[in-house]
């Protein structure tokens, strides 16, 4: 949500464009992008954060890598499909 905040800070919902039914705190509107592409996810148990892709079609990357499910390091380069971002703990 541009200039908004995220509504629950432990999972961050990442997808094409939000619908009705289904909250999106990273929008993305470009054609290789999935309608539920990946979470990111706080686990408190292990005060670690982890990205998940979501059975994409093209794809979620940590480092150039395509992952299925992996924690987060602050740094970490995040890619769905084309989309880069650049992951950062909270507060840094």
């Amino acid at each position: 949500q541009p200039g908004g905040s995220i509504q629950d800070p432990q999972v961050i919902a990442v997808a094409k464009r939000a619908n009705e039914k289904e909250r999106v705190d990273l929008e993305i509107d470009d054609p290789s992008i999935s309608k539920r592409h990946a979470q990111i996810v706080f686990d408190a148990n292990r005060s670690a954060w982890y990205i998940v892709d979501l059975a994409s079609t093209n794809g979620t990357f940590v480092n150039d890598r395509r992952v299925v499910a992996r924690a987060l390091r602050s740094g970490d380069e995040v890619r769905f499909h084309r989309k880069r971002y650049l992951f950062q703990f909270p507060g840094e």
